[in-house]
């Protein structure tokens, strides 16, 4: 079994899926409007200043501490 870490820890070109979420009802809505779901792959673009991931055919900029909230495991 791959090792759960946080989105935060990835570097830009790593691919993982998502295995945990926040469980803030607000923040845990935005981030589903925008695709990330639990089971879902995303790919790190960019990590600084901010985390810009590739989410099918979506990109989303997240701020570092929304990125140390999502829990993965790498593809």
């Amino acid at each position: 079994m791959s090792e759960r870490l946080s989105l935060a820890c990835l570097t830009t070109g790593q691919k993982a899926k998502i295995s945990g979420m926040p469980t803030h009802a607000e923040t845990l809505r935005k981030l589903m409007v925008f695709g990330l779901l639990p089971g879902g792959e995303v790919e790190v673009l960019q990590h600084s200043p901010s985390y810009v991931l590739a989410v099918g055919n979506t990109y989303l900029a997240l701020d570092q501490d929304i990125a140390k909230l999502i829990f993965v495991v790498l593809c």
